[in-house]
């Protein structure tokens, strides 16, 4: 009997520890951390201490790290998930004091430098909308604070969404706030303009109404505009023709159209034309549409005749110095012949000495010019594994057809096609920048086909400006 009595406890002391291990296993996977560690990427010094975590956690500030000439500390990309140059490009990251998560993995944050938020050569649109007071309309991004949207690929997309959805809509209570909608525009602007770049080609504001201004008083009462209170219509309206003609955007002046096109409710049209006189820079930018119908066509030459300065920014690997890189703009086969026989190129030679590279000896064919004459060379700006080359003021190419070559040497007969280039990865027509803010009426006086008709005319000037910058 003691034998079996020492068996028996034996098994129950098993199966209690069996039982307990168990719990510990379940409790220490219910309360598993994970490791989150940051890197200073193009910065200096020393990157904040890692952070170990079951879930939540607090992005860190710049700290120790020292940031890369010319540049600012942005905020954190996740390096996991996220290392995309767009994401980046339309300042898609998390900014210091923000909350993060761990989803339940490690994670690696990389540290984000920049001239700006809104600093990148480029186009940049901001959208407010107006009735009887006016608010900027934010993207789907407002996660990572976009009051002005990049105009790529993704952010024509953002935009759309912005106009299409229920972001701009009919107001539901009455009243247009025209004056103060504008001066929400140059507050806009000017409260960004040290997220801007320093290289802007123009600073844009286009104003569509279709009433008499009624509601500004009231709007500057209820939350004042840079200090400006219960500001009288007549007195706003000169304050804003003043603003417009000499206020200026990290040195450069704002050009401003208006269009409207007089709403049914509308019996003043001396004063509805002298409106549209004080929120544009000049006369020639009054545009005033017989009728909705012809609204689209006013945007999208309006869009057409903004100032830019084109760009190419060319990318390519670290390859070999002595390497050949040829970038075509009239080829679409794949094969060495085809790019042999391209008659619209850039063409350079990769050199790198002291830590820096260059693009050498370079060539243009097909009518294609840029501030760099032929013959001489561009230095490059290292990101990761790619090195860019500016080409300023570039013209004559056409980046719908864009493909990359290279060619061992100059002695080398064989060019091999760069299959993992992307235009959209080079920036392909890029710009010294450009930002615009539209400013749209959305007053009860409007209905929902003139809704549906502004959008339209809306979205058409979006794609046109999107043709102008991407080249396609």
């Amino acid at each position: 009997m003691k034998t079996n009595k020492t068996i028996v406890c034996g098994f129950l002391a098993v199966i209690f520890a069996l039982a307990f291990t168990s719990l510990s296993l379940t409790s220490c996977r219910d309360h598993e951390t994970f490791l989150v560690t940051f890197e200073t990427g193009e910065g200096g010094g020393t990157p904040p201490k890692s952070i170990r975590t079951e879930d939540s956690f607090t992005f860190p500030g710049q700290g120790n790290m020292t940031a890369p000439e010319g540049k600012r500390f942005l905020g954190w990309l996740n390096k996991t998930y996220q290392f995309r140059e767009s994401y980046i490009n339309e300042g898609r990251f998390d900014l210091a004091g923000r909350t993060g998560n761990t989803y339940g993995e490690d994670q690696t944050y990389i540290a984000i430098w920049g001239s700006g938020k809104y600093g990148k050569g480029g186009v940049y649109i901001g959208l407010i909308s107006f009735a009887g007071d006016a608010k900027v309309l934010y993207s789907y991004h407002e996660l990572w604070g976009q009051g002005f949207v990049y105009l790529n690929n993704e952010g024509r997309d953002s935009l759309k969404y912005i106009i299409l959805r229920d972001d701009y809509k009919q107001a539901e209570t009455s009243g247009t706030a025209l004056f103060y909608g504008v001066h929400k525009a140059l507050a806009h602007l000017t409260a960004n303009a040290g997220e801007f770049s320093s290289d802007i080609s123009s600073v844009n504001m286009i104003t569509f109404t279709d009433g008499l201004d009624n509601a500004s008083f009231g709007a500057s009462n209820s939350d004042p505009i840079e200090g400006k209170s219960g500001v009288m219509r007549d007195d706003y309206a000169t304050y804003l023709r003043n603003e417009i003609g000499s206020r200026k955007i990290n040195g450069k002046p704002i050009t401003a159209y208006s269009v409207g096109i007089k709403g049914s409710d509308v019996e003043d049209e001396v004063q509805f034309a002298a409106n549209l006189r004080n929120i544009a820079s000049t006369t020639e930018n009054v545009k005033q549409p017989a009728d909705f119908s012809e609204l689209r066509s006013v945007f999208s030459e309006i869009a057409g005749g903004l100032s830019f300065t084109p760009n190419f920014y060319m990318t390519t690997t670290q390859n070999d110095p002595g390497t050949i890189i040829r970038m075509t703009f009239d080829v679409t086969g794949t094969t060495s012949a085809d790019a042999a026989a391209s008659s619209k190129y850039i063409e350079g030679t990769l050199a790198y000495s002291g830590g820096v590279w260059t693009l050498t000896n370079i060539t243009y064919r097909g009518g294609i010019t840029s501030d760099t004459a032929s013959g001489s060379s561009i230095t490059g700006t290292v990101s990761g594994s790619n090195i860019g080359f500016l080409f300023k003021n570039i013209s004559g190419h056409t980046p719908a057809t864009i493909q990359q070559w290279t060619k061992s040497s100059a002695g080398s007969t064989t060019w091999q096609r760069n299959s993992e280039y992307s235009a959209s990865g080079s920036i392909s027509n890029s710009n010294s920048t450009v930002y615009i803010q539209l400013v749209l009426d959305a007053s009860t006086s409007l209905n929902d086909i003139q809704i549906y008709q502004i959008r339209t005319a809306v979205n058409s000037f979006i794609d046109i400006l999107y043709s102008r910058v991407s080249g396609n």
